[in-house]
């Protein structure tokens, strides 16, 4: 028996659609039966949260799956 865990599975999509890119994560994960979702998330101005939202708050508020946030 080692003494460290046994790896985890990685996936990187690339998807050439015009679907927004939270809606495109969220449907990837659930299709590919993920247990949960690794995101990054990094300080905007109020005018860009305003204008542009914010991918990692879209997946925390409407994802079905656990979403871990590394800030």
């Amino acid at each position: 028996m080692t003494p460290f865990p046994q790896p985890v599975e990685l996936d990187a999509v690339l998807d050439t659609t015009w679907e927004p890119i939270a809606d495109m994560i969220k449907r990837k994960a659930e299709d590919s039966n993920a247990e949960m979702l690794v995101v990054a998330h990094h300080s905007k101005k109020w005018w860009e949260q305003a204008l542009a939202g914010s991918v990692t708050k879209y997946l925390v508020d409407h994802s079905d799956l656990n979403v871990v946030v590394v800030h």
